[in-house]
């Protein structure tokens, strides 16, 4: 599929008109504006001043972002997919009428307050950690130090208790005690504090300083730090439930987001403007077709002209990709991949056959291909999901039924699971054998030279396709020398190696062998017709050498194709697990309390599990093997995408706009 043509465009106006064209622009959705490189001599920009919009913006995502903690959360698959909420009009309109940012306000100080009561909570938590050592101590802290006396507390090594214990005028307590050491109280006289401190040096004696403000015992002040903690878990409670009742506005703030983002848009777009007092210019992108709906939106404006150009070598012109409703889902894989650039194509089209076979290859199960439809319609019917979601399911959904239709050819039906069903269903068994034409775990041999086949049809399209853009940009001889003797040389090449390595017969053998080598004589001949110097010999000696050189690239195609052996070895393991599982859920069968129960439910989780690893799988090493075998080979990638100028909320969608 071509990309879509864009036009760069000019719009020149009255300044009078300035607002009403972005608020046109903005609704449109049609132009992307671009800032001018060199601002036209005579001309100015406007300065925009954006403070207050981006302090609102944001001060409305910390309150969107605070009280999604105190909200209803969206399961597993919701919030992977990020889906936007749809509303109606008038919700939305009245939202943004009646908004109140005091909520916001509320918000902060209810952040503030819960992260004032976390962090008391947290130091009275340190106290009793800090304590529970001492918890056993009788001794409170007002006594530490009376008019006579003092008490030192500590930890010493275990073996100096007995040694400290027998110094006269102390009196020890031993609140805990390990083998390696121990904490310990030393009330002694303050006349005696030169000797004991002699004494602590001795022993290894290192003191601690208790915390807390309480003047009691540790056991006293654990209690009291114990009765805070309660307190402060009451008032977090009502602070959360002051949290939930402003939850119930969140959606407001949301859409209020949505509603000033677009402002701050407006008001940025100025800054792309070059003006005059009484006119103004901007410039931009805009798709080719949509190019007469530009100028009926601004027909109202008698003062206007909007001039359009063709893109030129230079410009860094913006993509898109439009493809018919049946194969807008693949969409998806080309953006995993990038957008192409403005002069290549839309890949689309032309990775979709392959995708979707390979896909149904890798998992080859008419079971799971079933239950992968399922899944997916399952998600679209009954989950929050954004566009993309969408358009990745309805791959699933292809790729689900592709995978059915493989997994009958190919005898997969949850692996070999009719082998094992009563009686009463042993006619599928013979269902599935009437129908399998190739069966994976008994004849792979088979099925690798399938992948491998489809693996050099498509580096051959990829070169064709290639071929194609060359004709195309008029590059004939490219056309010819560059991928025309590929595409000669691979599928002759093949058959010629086929036929002397391994004496397959093949249809005119000798034709074949003569055509390999007229390729690549070809080959050489050609690929270095862009070398040049000054010496005509050095540059008929580089010419040489490069074309001699290019007949290297066999294995780089070799080594291409040779990666679509990963089909088999996906569709193997697939396989394999599935007859694996089928085996070890049968050993439950003969429980005496309630074995087909447990064997029901044990085959049911190990095959969700062996569909949700091998779609995975599948759908990741199919687009690997577009992305890196053939898209290399016509495809260079990288085009940026086109942003229109208008709305594109982040957290809601009109249904309207539906």
């Amino acid at each position: 599929m071509p990309v879509p043509k864009m036009l760069k465009v000019h719009i020149v106006a009255h300044a009078d008109y300035k607002d009403k064209v972005i608020e046109k622009l903005h609704d449109a959705g049609l132009v992307e504006v671009e800032s001018f490189i060199e601002i036209p001599e005579g001309l100015h920009t406007e300065d925009v001043d954006t403070g207050d919009l981006e302090r609102r913006l944001a001060d409305l995502t910390f309150g969107i972002e605070f009280l999604y903690r105190f909200s209803e959360k969206p399961n597993l698959l919701e919030s992977f997919f990020l889906p936007r909420y749809k509303i109606e009009r008038k919700d939305y309109d009245s939202a943004v009428k009646e908004f109140d940012f005091s909520i916001i306000e509320e918000a902060k100080e209810l952040d503030q307050t819960l992260s004032e009561l976390k962090n008391e909570e947290t130091r009275l938590k340190s106290i009793i950690q800090q304590l529970q050592p001492w918890e056993n101590l009788g001794i409170a802290v007002r006594d530490f130090e009376t008019v006579r006396t003092v008490t030192e507390v500590g930890i010493i090594p275990t073996e100096a208790v007995s040694e400290i214990s027998q110094v006269d005028h102390v009196h020890v307590e031993i609140p805990l005690s390990t083998e390696r050491k121990t904490w310990i109280s030393v009330t002694y006289l303050k006349d005696y504090s030169d000797d004991m401190e002699t004494i602590f040096r001795k022993l290894d004696f290192q003191k601690v300083s208790l915390p807390g403000g309480s003047e009691g015992t540790p056991a006293e002040t654990i209690e009291e730090a114990r009765h805070q903690i309660q307190e402060l878990q009451k008032e977090r409670e009502k602070a959360e439930e002051r949290g939930a009742a402003l939850a119930e506005k969140r959606m407001h703030l949301m859409i209020v987001y949505d509603h000033y983002a677009d402002i701050k848009k407006k008001h940025d777009v100025r800054k792309n403007f070059a003006s005059t007092e009484k006119s103004f210019i901007l410039q931009g992108w805009i798709k080719k077709e949509d190019l007469p709906v530009l100028e009926k939106e601004l027909s109202f404006i008698d003062e206007v002209e909007i001039s359009s150009y063709e893109p030129s070598d230079i410009d860094d012109v913006p993509v898109e990709i439009e493809n018919k409703r049946a194969f807008k889902p693949f969409e998806v894989i080309t953006r995993i991949y990038g957008l192409p650039l403005y002069k290549e194509i839309d890949p689309t089209l032309l990775l979709f056959p392959f995708f979707i076979v390979f896909f149904g290859l890798c998992l080859s199960d008419f079971v799971y291909g079933a239950v992968l439809i399922l899944l997916s319609v399952f998600a679209l019917k009954k989950i929050k999901i954004g566009p993309d979601a969408v358009l990745l399911f309805k791959v699933l959904i292809v790729g689900g039924a592709v995978t059915m239709v493989l997994g009958l050819l190919t005898g997969g039906w949850a692996g070999d699971l009719t082998m094992y069903l009563p009686q009463q269903l042993s006619f599928l068994e013979n269902v599935r054998e009437s129908l399998t034409v190739i069966n994976l775990l008994e004849n792979p041999i088979l099925m690798l030279e399938i992948a491998l086949i489809l693996g050099l049809i498509q580096v051959w399209v990829g070169i064709l396709i290639r071929g194609y853009m060359n004709v195309r940009d008029g590059y004939y001889l490219d056309a010819i020398f560059d991928q025309g003797l590929w595409l000669l040389l691979l599928p002759v090449g093949t058959l010629t190696l086929v036929n002397k390595m391994f004496g397959v017969d093949v249809p005119a053998a000798d034709l074949m062998f003569n055509l390999s080598l007229g390729a690549l004589a070809g080959l050489v001949l050609t690929q270095g017709r862009y070398q040049k110097a000054k010496n005509p010999v050095v540059a008929l000696g580089k010419k040489a050498m490069v074309g001699v050189l290019s007949i290297y690239n066999i294995f780089g195609y070799l080594g291409d194709v040779l990666s679509y052996s990963r089909i088999l070895a996906l569709g193997l393991a697939t396989a394999a697990l599935a007859s694996a599982f089928n085996m070890v859920a049968v050993q439950f069968s003969g429980a005496k309390i309630l074995g087909p129960v447990i064997m029901v439910v044990f085959l049911i989780l190990l095959h969700l599990l062996n569909i949700i690893i091998s779609s995975l799988s599948a759908f990741v090493h199919s687009g690997r093997l577009q992305f890196v075998e053939y898209f290399t080979k016509f495809l260079e990638g990288g085009g940026r995408t086109f942003k229109p100028f208008g709305s594109r909320p982040k957290y809601v969608k009109i249904k309207e706009e539906d």
